[in-house]
């Protein structure tokens, strides 16, 4: 019986993993063809598979962890009865591709964290790991990634040193290929993975060369300013990197003396040279933790209140289990005029704790009531968090650490669940086309340039137009998936639920924001959209009631959008690929019984 092959590609995200999956593809293995798609910095692929890069990205979180988590993940996380279900997909998915070949090839830097999973899949399947680290200069990936993703250098450092970490941990008899090497000579490369392996390879000039193009390699190290990165840090990474430069493409073993010993300072065993790795790394964040601390910035959380008393004690015990300084963080909420004594709740409950405030408006403003303590804020951040959620401990600090690696992030949302909005996102840097309000940490300075909420919308799409402004200001908004809050009230597939005022509000509020954003086109054809659901036969009483209800609403407000439409047009950046109708929850809502 054939014993089957898996080739692993791996390593530090932006260390040539790509380059190196996409010759190994050219020269006859197979990768699939489920790729996620192409980017402007990658234009020649990533090669990875969707389905595996899911995967990964839930086993992570499962762990309580993401891909650029600059954290040690204990490997027993991985084994955890958890993940059971996990594993069986993961299982299904190898059983399926093994169904119809000998050798397979899967490429995702992600391996490198997380291979302990995989791992017992593999050897109950009977499949044969080949693994290939690819290594690349850490300063050259320092780079890469403040440009790409605006990380920190100090961040890509740790990064860079968890990921090579794991990957000796977890593959100690893998290939290690350096980047810049496999642009020098390519053929060599794959000659000796030909060989190492047993590998059935159409070694080829020409596929080679237009898999390979040395033209591509940026962020030469020479280029590279690190100054800002410490010299703990430093040195850790240069004792990494110049061990692993003494064997430019060496199988490494904890169990071959020769080997290991080749290395300069590797003089003993392969776990007695990770061990006091790992204790570093530890005690390097934990000190830059403690620091962080005392330099992270001042955020107010604001809520509203209305007629949720049976939301409070929830929400209350959530915002007080948040992992963020207590003297750098304010809760103001706002009552809107509550009539189920939930108001006498709040001041009761609240009395002692002086880092909550409540305020008491005189009447019911909807969501836009948010202005009254965002304008009271002095903070450099505020979130907004609906009175009906439960935001997890570490949310508020992943929110935050998204929005300090860019000063051009305006809005940073957070993931809901169970239940999230339709939303099309950039799976790479984050951006969408508008962020909820239900969990959302907006930059101060952004606020007080694109303006507060508009009181026109009352609720529903008040949201999407700050959004709309953030992008057309020049600012971003980004979702952070790894920041989780639970949202009790909202479930889109609740075919029992009758928002009327949801319905009312939703086509009085998408006619006004195809006033001001949209196109004469947008703006006409959602009008006849309206009309002819509103002549339908199948449309109810109640519902052309509410249609006209939501048609005068329009019309009340039509001077005030139309000024709104002429400003819009004259801001820097407001033909933004982002501010686009399609795949915009609010603007779904035209039939109230559906």
């Amino acid at each position: 019986m054939t014993k089957k092959k898996l080739i692993v590609v791996s390593g530090m995200h932006r260390s040539g993993t790509s380059a190196m999956a996409g010759l190994l593809a050219k020269s006859g293995i197979t990768f699939g063809n489920n790729f996620i798609k192409k980017s402007s910095d990658n234009s020649k692929g990533f090669y990875e598979d969707k389905d595996f890069v899911a995967i990964n990205n839930k086993v992570l979180s499962a762990v309580g962890s993401y891909y650029d988590d600059a954290r040690i993940i204990e490997s027993s996380k991985f084994t955890d009865h958890s993940l059971n279900k996990l594993q069986s997909s993961a299982k299904l998915l190898l059983e399926t591709i093994f169904s119809d070949h000998d050798t397979y090839g899967v490429k995702d830097p992600r391996f490198s964290r997380t291979w302990p999973f995989w791992e017992s899949i593999l050897d109950s399947l009977e499949i044969n790991l080949l693994p290939i680290t690819m290594i690349r200069n850490p300063y050259e990936v320092i780079a890469s990634h403040q440009k790409r993703e605006g990380f920190p250098a100090s961040k890509s450092a740790l990064l860079w040193l968890l990921y090579t970490q794991d990957a000796y941990r977890y593959f100690p008899k893998t290939v290690l290929c350096h980047y810049e090497k496999l642009l020098e000579n390519p053929k060599t490369i794959l000659e000796n993975l030909k060989d190492h392996y047993d590998l059935e390879l159409k070694i080829d000039d020409k596929l080679i060369s237009e898999s390979i193009i040395p033209g591509l390699y940026h962020n030469r190290a020479k280029e590279i300013d690190i100054a800002e990165v410490s010299n703990d840090i430093k040195e850790l990474v240069s004792k990494v990197y110049t061990d692993a430069c003494n064997n430019k493409m060496t199988v490494l073993t904890s169990h071959d003396f020769s080997i290991i010993n080749s290395f300069k300072g590797f003089s003993f065993s392969y776990e007695s040279y990770t061990e006091p790795l790992i204790n570093d790394i530890g005690r390097i964040q934990k000190q830059n933790y403690i620091l962080e601390e005392k330099l992270l910035p001042r955020v107010d959380i604001i809520s509203i209140n209305y007629n949720s008393k049976k939301y409070l004690p929830d929400f209350l015990s959530s915002i007080s289990s948040i992992d963020y300084p207590k003297e750098k963080l304010h809760t103001i909420i706002i009552d809107n005029k509550s009539t189920d004594n939930s108001l006498s709740y709040l001041t009761k409950e609240t009395a002692l704790d002086a880092n909550i405030s409540v305020v008491e408006h005189d009447h019911n403003e909807g969501f836009v009531a948010n202005n009254i303590g965002m304008r009271a804020s002095n903070a450099e951040f505020i979130l907004l968090l609906n009175i009906d959620t439960e935001i997890r401990e570490d949310a508020l600090r992943r929110l935050i650490d998204r929005m300090i690696l860019d000063p051009r992030i305006g809005i940073c949302e957070a993931k809901q669940i169970p239940h999230e909005h339709p939303k099309f996102y950039d799976v790479h840097s984050g951006q969408t086309s508008w962020s909820s309000g239900a969990c959302m940490l907006i930059r101060k300075e952004a606020l007080n340039q694109v303006g507060y909420f508009d009181s026109k919308f009352f609720m529903y799409c008040e949201d999407v137009d700050l959004s709309w402004r953030m992008w057309a200001h020049g600012w971003k908004c980004i979702y952070e998936p790894h920041a989780w809050v639970t949202h009790h009230n909202f479930d889109p597939f609740d075919t029992k639920k009758k928002p009327g005022l949801e319905f009312r509000l939703g086509i009085r509020n998408g006619l006004s924001m195809r006033l001001i954003y949209g196109s004469l086109f947008d703006y006409l054809g959602y009008w006849l959209r309206i009309l002819l659901l509103f002549f339908s036969p199948h449309h109810s009483g109640h519902e052309k009631s509410l249609t006209a209800y939501a048609i005068l609403g329009h019309i009340y407000a039509f001077s005030h959008f139309l000024k709104r439409r002429f400003t819009f047009k004259k801001l820097p950046f407001h033909n933004s690929r982002w501010i686009r109708f399609y795949g915009w929850d609010y603007a779904q809502h035209m039939s109230y019984d559906q």
